[in-house]
């Protein structure tokens, strides 16, 4: 510091003329701390800190930015179902019903690209739809257990705002007590993938998925009435077998 030869003002090192009175300051008096002048660490220190917490701040904000644009990103769509996987699907599904109906012993063999097929002929009527997310294209993906059900959707904010967003939801299809059930392993939002522990506590692809399938409900009737679910990368066999 630099004590005023007039005024005893501590001034601040750098100055040439004191901040108090004006007067002209000896640079040779200069007064150090061990003489009673003011310490510059605490201001140093919280400089210091001040920087850490504006980079921890910056940090934290393009984290968010990041995981905001790869929850943004959007697959490519696969290839629409030929007419010959939606007339076979169609066939084996109402083969399904068949013996369900009747009570018969048997199961029928479905791959992604059929399961998919039932799927695109379920289309939801979104023409006056103006908010919300609304399915657009809705497949699926099989792998040894689990099924994997992709959803593309376009999130509408009335007239203002659309945009294709794409989701994923993956659990293991099963009967229990007479009851289909999807028992979740995981979850997608774009490219971003979701922890099983956040999806189940969030319950977002839950709830989501829940109304996407809402209207199949004469489909979850048959079935809740099979005896075994089996999946298998290629393949999904469905098995009935009545009590």
């Amino acid at each position: 510091m630099l004590p005023c030869p007039k005024c005893s003002y501590d001034n601040e090192l750098g100055r040439i003329f004191c901040h108090q009175c004006g007067q002209k300051l000896d640079l040779d008096a200069i007064k150090p701390p061990s003489r009673g002048g003011k310490s510059l660490r605490p201001k140093d220190k919280q400089a210091v800190a001040k920087r850490i917490r504006h980079v921890i701040e910056l940090l934290l904000l393009a984290g968010f930015l990041y995981l905001f644009f790869v929850m943004l990103q959007v697959t490519t769509e696969p290839a629409m179902p030929t007419i010959q996987e939606s007339t076979l699907a169609d066939k084996k599904w109402l083969s399904l019903e068949r013996l369900v109906g009747k009570r018969q012993a048997g199961s029928i063999e479905l791959t992604p690209a059929e399961a998919s097929a039932l799927l695109a002929n379920m289309r939801v009527d979104s023409a006056n739809m103006k908010w919300g997310l609304v399915p657009d294209r809705i497949w699926m993906k099989f792998a040894a257990g689990s099924v994997e059900v992709n959803v593309l959707a376009t999130f509408r904010l009335g007239g203002v705002l659309e945009k294709k967003l794409w989701l994923t939801y993956s659990g293991a299809p099963k009967v229990e007590g007479g009851q289909f059930a999807f028992e979740p392993t995981g979850g997608t939002f774009g490219r971003l993938r979701w922890p099983l522990p956040l999806v189940k506590a969030v319950g977002f692809h839950r709830r989501l998925f829940g109304i996407v399938f809402g209207r199949f409900t004469i489909q979850k009737d048959t079935l809740s009435q099979l005896s075994q679910i089996d999946v298998r990368p290629d393949l999904a066999i469905l098995q009935y077998q009545p009590h």
